[in-house]
């Protein structure tokens, strides 16, 4: 228990404990002035000095009820207001909470309902071609946050999937007896002629060729960055929470980088510059 409550405790016993042999003779003393209502611990151990000098002290036992009464309810009001402060400090930040909450599931419901198209597309012969550039855009605007790593991962493996199947039946030449595939695989079926007429003997245009292994090399930069950046704001969050702020606050920025809007990286961002006792600045 803090200090003053325990003086408040003593005093008040004081207060009220009656002396022996004293009472409320009429000849007691007038009580003194009242001390203003800002009565101090010091102003309260004084009045408890002068009535253990003097327990028959009437009016020093008046006047040390009357300032740790006033000093209790001066207490109790700081106490309240501080109470309602948390509470209502408590309530803001759980709207704030609940609202980036909010903006990351309908970023990533979006995101689901584009995959979910992309996989429609990519289960017939006739769209597959078109679904591979719908699963490059799907890439470039994966909403990364701290919880999203494996679907990520789990999107990945069920749209290849997916994929494989269409192309072991329309394009088996591009599988080579493989039973699962890659990036050049699918950057291949943007450009089916061109391994075709590998597969036959032909001779393919060498420039559609040189744009295969680009857009081969492009699905695994794509991917390789989407591991960096989940890891980029795993790393923040951890350094939230063990409070190294500084460095979180760098890593929150590295997300920014890649995606100004990102609700969990400027939400916690926030957060630890103001724990940090940083002034927060316009991104």
């Amino acid at each position: 228990m803090p200090l003053l409550p325990l003086v408040l405790l003593g005093a008040l016993h004081l207060a009220a404990a009656q002396p022996a042999g004293s009472g409320r003779e009429a000849g007691a003393k007038a009580p003194q002035v009242i001390y203003a209502a800002d009565d101090t611990r010091a102003v309260i151990l004084k009045l408890m000095d002068r009535v253990i000098a003097d327990p028959s002290d009437e009016a020093a036992r008046k006047e040390l009820r009357l300032a740790t009464l006033r000093a209790v309810q001066k207490e109790t009001r700081a106490s309240d207001a501080e109470r309602a402060s948390l509470i209502a400090g408590a309530g803001a930040d759980r709207a704030k909470i609940l609202a980036m909450r909010a903006a990351k599931k309908r970023r990533l419901d979006a995101w689901k309902r584009g995959f979910d198209r992309a996989c429609a597309l990519a289960s017939g012969a006739d769209t597959v071609k078109e679904a591979v550039a719908a699963y490059e855009s799907l890439l470039e605007t994966f909403p990364v946050y701290s919880d999203t790593s494996e679907y990520m991962l789990s999107s990945g493996i069920k749209i290849k999937k997916i994929f494989y199947s269409v192309i072991k039946k329309t394009y088996p030449y591009l599988l080579a007896g493989r039973d699962t595939i890659d990036e050049r695989t699918l950057a291949a079926l943007q450009f089916s002629r061109v391994a075709a007429l590998q597969e036959f003997g032909g001779h393919p245009d060498t420039t559609a060729a040189d744009k295969e292994l680009k857009k081969a090399e492009r699905f695994r930069r794509l991917e390789r960055e989407l591991v960096l950046k989940h890891e980029n704001m795993k790393t923040a969050m951890d350094l939230y929470e063990i409070k190294n702020y500084p460095e979180a606050i760098k890593c929150f920025d590295k997300a920014l980088d890649f995606d100004r809007d990102n609700e969990e990286a400027l939400f916690y961002r926030a957060l630890a510059m103001k724990k940090a006792g940083l002034k927060d600045d316009e991104r």
